[in-house]
């Protein structure tokens, strides 16, 4: 093993206060999908693209309710 590889140290997840305000304003608004979600987060002050938005949206399972 290289001493590079032992020493190596993960980034922490820059994305959890996003992910949970994803989460939040998906539950508040039920009809909104993740394009939405994404204008409602640029309204409240994130500066954030809207493909990492999609992208979270996604891996936390999150559908639009019909």
């Amino acid at each position: 093993m290289s001493a590079s590889a032992y020493r190596y140290q993960p980034r922490p997840d820059g994305n959890v206060a996003l992910r949970e305000q994803i989460i939040l304003l998906a539950q508040r608004y039920r009809r909104y999908g993740a394009g939405m979600i994404y204008l409602k987060l640029r309204q409240s002050g994130w500066w954030v693209n809207h493909k990492r938005v999609d992208r979270l949206y996604a891996q936390a399972g999150l559908q639009v309710c019909r």
